[in-house]
């Protein structure tokens, strides 16, 4: 997400801003991070707000279009508002209700917004914890699975336990004995999966005798994050950690986050 989508007028933007949360001459500056959503830092009427934009034509979870995948986002982004203003958790960043009282809007076919409060501190990198990171993290999500029976039926979604994107993934395997000319990485991507392709394919299977067991144990699922890692984690100046990102919020069992 190096560069603003080309097909988003940054006039549109502004006016969903304005319109749906009170954001009016909104100055908007795009933040080339993240690996999900466009990003934009707002100053509006001396407010300052973090605004995110999310592709609907992307794959969120088991969304087969894009109503089915702004649905799924409402649902998780939803979750996120209940944690915060039902449980109170200040490690919650939640988005800030529309004048609608809705968490996020569409904007056009494709895309959707959201805003967020700017929360002062560093943010962590991906895949980086150190030990006590990785501890004050886990504590983080002890009370967030704990705060489940806060959130109301129906928030967020619940896992289904099938792997995202299997089938690519199968139709990779299937491909994997004849070159790949995708671009300048598909021949190593290529020799990569040739190299473990047995063993991927016998982790498949494996994964395929277990989801009617785990379905088993469904009365202790709990709300999970999904994503916990370094890079949606900001420490505060006080030291204080915050969770950021909610868009993969699920009902699943507890090691979903760990």
């Amino acid at each position: 997400m190096r560069t603003e989508p080309h097909d988003l007028d940054r006039a549109d933007l502004a006016a969903a801003l304005a319109d749906g949360w009170g954001l009016a001459d909104a100055e908007l500056e795009y933040v080339p991070e993240g690996g999900g959503s466009h990003h934009w830092r707002c100053l509006a009427g001396g407010e300052r707000r973090f605004v995110s934009v999310d592709d609907l034509t992307a794959t969120f979870h088991a969304a087969t279009d894009e109503n089915a995948a702004f649905a799924s986002l409402e649902r998780a982004y939803g979750a996120a508002g209940a944690l915060r203003d039902r449980a109170g958790p200040g490690f919650v960043v939640a988005q800030i209700p529309d004048r609608d009282g809705r968490r996020l809007r569409r904007l056009g076919c494709r895309y959707t917004v959201r805003v967020e409060p700017v929360v002062e501190g560093r943010p962590g990198v991906f895949g980086e914890y150190s030990p006590s990171d990785r501890r004050s993290v886990a504590e983080l999500l002890a009370r967030l699975h704990g705060a489940t029976d806060r959130v109301p039926a129906g928030l967020p979604d619940t896992t289904d336990l099938r792997i995202p994107s299997r089938a690519s993934l199968e139709a990779a395997l299937a491909e994997v004995g004849r070159s790949w000319r995708s671009g300048p990485f598909g021949e190593p991507a290529r020799a990569l999966l040739e190299d473990r392709a047995e063993d991927v394919a016998a982790r498949l299977a494996g994964h395929d005798t277990m989801p009617a067991r785990v379905r088993g144990t469904r009365d202790s699922w709990v709300v999970t994050h999904g994503e916990p890692h370094g890079g949606n984690v900001i420490r505060d100046p006080a030291g204080d950690l915050h969770l950021i990102d909610w868009d993969t919020a699920m009902i699943a069992p507890r090691e979903r986050d760990l």
